[in-house]
């Protein structure tokens, strides 16, 4: 079958664009009552998205145009019309994720208010301890994550005496690496401060993915202040099953989502068995099917996670003490 050509594609495009923009109210998972602030600016969002992906095809269709080979031309074009598709559905889905959260949170907009003076010093922090994040200079959690083809991976979260200032906020830099068969797969710096009433928040990262010992992106890295971007709540101090709360805000880049499910909950580990956990659900609209099942312990902090859809599973399997 002959590939549909260049007008024709173009005019294809322009009013799927065209006919999303006009209905953005109309997306059937779109909840009964939103705060008017909240859904729009998932509507912005999904309207820079869409931007995005039409430019990027734009530019997909202008690169192959160089070529003097037809079959190439048409190859390339074809790709590209397929990654705007794509692209365009998880722009919507991604925009039906963010509906659903405002009525969720009943958000109308998030702008936590960060006071220096509510948030305890680093070096207070240890005798004031979350019981589920407990943050201990020098404590380093080692895990092992297994995948359903059998590739284990070792992660190793290390909480360091270092500190990193952020909105005012001295904050405890913590260094997350996964490493694959010896090497560094991932490395993320983090950065967590407890306020005064014993909530930990996480005022940003520094994520980066390596591939042949190489950084290849920077991705999702993020820093409260900078950039529009805004602090979330690591572990809350008062739980209560059925609560949402953001993790971090950094629009089309850093969304997470927790939800409490659980606090009584019992987990086994390599390293022991844990009771009365607290059990959540993290979602991100960045990427809606995505989903985890993360477990805490008392005293402990993270000792188990679960992506149920994949069947990945990050177990506890040693701590180390280094004061």
């Amino acid at each position: 079958m002959k590939s549909p050509n260049s007008t024709r594609l173009a005019l294809a495009l322009v009013t799927a664009f065209a006919q999303t923009l006009l209905t953005l109210s109309s997306v059937q998972a779109q909840p009964a009552a939103l705060c008017p602030e909240c859904k729009a600016t998932a509507g912005l969002t999904l309207q820079s998205a869409l931007m995005q992906i039409q430019s990027d095809y734009y530019r997909a269709k202008a690169k192959a145009n160089t070529f003097t080979d037809g079959a190439r031309r048409t190859g390339l074009t074809d790709a590209a019309l397929q990654s705007y598709r794509s692209g365009f559905k998880l722009s919507r889905d991604q925009y039906e994720a963010r509906l659903l959260l405002c009525s969720s949170m009943n958000e109308c907009r998030y702008d936590p208010v960060i006071n220096p003076a509510n948030f305890l010093k680093a070096s207070e922090i240890p005798t004031h301890p979350n019981p589920y994040w407990p943050m201990v200079p020098g404590t380093t959690y080692h895990y092992k994550a297994t995948s359903p083809d059998g590739s284990v991976e070792t992660v190793e979260v290390e909480f360091t005496h270092e500190t990193r200032t952020i909105l005012g906020i001295e904050c405890i830099v913590v260094r997350d690496r996964v490493l694959a068969d010896g090497e560094i797969s991932e490395q993320t710096t983090d950065y967590y401060a407890q306020d005064r009433a014993g909530n930990v928040w996480y005022f940003g990262e520094i994520t980066a993915e390596y591939v042949n010992g190489e950084i290849a992106t920077l991705q999702g890295t993020w820093e409260a202040g900078k950039d529009g971007a805004k602090p979330g709540y690591q572990m809350k101090w008062t739980l209560k099953v059925g609560d949402v709360y953001r993790q971090e805000l950094l629009i089309g880049e850093a969304e997470d989502v927790g939800e409490i499910l659980g606090l009584n909950e019992s987990i086994t580990t390599a390293y022991a068995t844990f009771k009365n956990c607290l059990k959540t659900k993290d979602t991100t609209p960045n990427t809606p099917a995505a989903l985890e099942h993360k477990y805490y312990a008392p005293g402990v902090g993270f000792v188990f996670q679960l992506k149920p859809k994949t069947g990945e599973r990050l177990e506890l399997i040693s701590i180390e003490k280094n004061p």
